[in-house]
């Protein structure tokens, strides 16, 4: 569903496909039956499909015991507290939220869109029902400067959720619509993997560099 300009998947994928319920279920109960004790979904935007509630109560039917701690990416739009407690009921231990931006005016520009605000309120909901995060934060999206990432590392923190942070480094993948635009951007980046920005209009080399260092400081440790 979403057309995020970073990332591959709009490019791999341009309609929202899913899986019928009963056949994904059958698949997580041969691996639960398997021996399975951990499993991730790849899906960028795992609540984004049509009758997710009704998927987690399959998942939950399936995973009762707990046997299996489960992993997903999802988008803060459309979780509410009743959706937080049957991910915990159905036993995923970690989520993923990618804010990626603490400037609307950059998640508009990366057609990222989306709210911080929003975003905070669903990793306390998540947190109070014992769900680890993963808090995403790029640094160098075009239109952010040096300050954007520093106000979004003090949102999270203002917010207590400063642990469960990770910013890293624009890439430039191939295939993206981000990637077709660079030059026009004047975005540069690494011609190899892994596509690291380099230098953008907003963002020197040197800015990349100490932002990076800035996020490990005010987050206490290594975040690269």
């Amino acid at each position: 569903k979403s057309q995020c300009t970073y990332c591959f998947y709009p490019k791999s994928s341009q309609t929202l496909r899913t899986l019928n319920i009963e056949e994904t279920v059958r698949l997580i109960q041969q691996l639960k039956e398997s021996g399975a004790k951990e499993l991730v979904f790849l899906d960028p935007t795992f609540n984004h499909r049509p009758g997710f509630e009704a998927f987690l109560d399959a998942i939950i039917d399936v995973n009762f015991d707990g046997q299996m701690t489960l992993f997903a990416e999802l988008r803060s739009e459309g979780v509410t507290p009743k959706l937080a407690k049957k991910l915990a009921k159905a036993g995923f231990n970690r989520v993923e939220l990618g804010m990626q931006s603490i400037n609307p005016e950059t998640l508009k520009r990366v057609k990222r869109y989306g709210d911080p605000k929003k975003v905070a309120e669903v990793a306390k909901m998540l947190v109070g029902e014992g769900i680890d995060l993963l808090l995403d934060l790029i640094i160098g999206l075009p239109g952010d400067t040096p300050d954007d990432v520093e106000k979004g590392i003090h949102f999270f923190l203002k917010h207590d959720l400063g642990e469960w942070v990770q910013a890293f480094p624009l890439s430039l993948l191939p295939g993206t619509a981000m990637r077709k635009d660079a030059e026009s951007e004047g975005l540069i980046y690494m011609p190899t993997p892994p596509y690291r920005i380099i230098r953008t209009p907003s963002f020197t080399s040197e800015q990349l560099r100490d932002t990076l260092y800035l996020a490990e400081d005010l987050l206490d440790r290594r975040v690269d």
